[in-house]
C-alpha cells in the first residue's frame, strides 16, 4: 500500500503555466523516479534521485524547459527502498506557455 511508504501530491498551481511543483512524502530513505507521460502514454520527460532522506520534498518543474505544450499530462512517481517498489500517477494540466525569454 503507497499510503504507508510515500505520499504523491498534486501538482501546484494546476493548471500550470511557468512554473509548477509536484509534492511527495517518503517514509524511508529511497531511490525515487518521477516520469512525465502525455496523453498518448508517450514518456516525455524522467527526472531520477537516489537515497532520498524520509520527510517531505518538492520537485520543481518549469513546463516551457521540458518542450511541455498546453495540455493534459500525466506524472508517475516510483519509489524504490528496502521494503519494495511503489507507484502512485496524478494528472496536471499546462496551460499556455510563453517559450520567449
Amino acid at each position: 500500500m503507497n499510503a504507508q511508504h510515500f505520499h504523491l501530491g498534486q501538482n501546484v498551481p494546476n493548471p500550470a503555466s511557468s512554473t509548477t511543483a509536484i509534492p511527495f512524502a517518503l517514509v524511508h530513505t529511497s531511490d525515487v523516479s518521477l516520469h512525465i507521460h502525455n496523453l498518448q502514454g508517450r514518456r516525455i520527460h524522467t527526472i531520477a534521485m537516489s537515497a532520498l532522506a524520509p520527510g517531505s520534498h518538492t520537485i520543481p518543474l518549469v513546463p516551457a524547459e521540458l518542450g511541455h505544450m498546453h495540455g493534459g499530462y500525466v506524472y508517475q512517481l516510483i519509489v524504490r527502498n528496502h521494503a519494495g517498489t511503489f507507484t502512485d500517477v496524478r494528472s496536471m494540466m499546462v496551460d499556455a506557455v510563453n517559450r520567449s525569454r
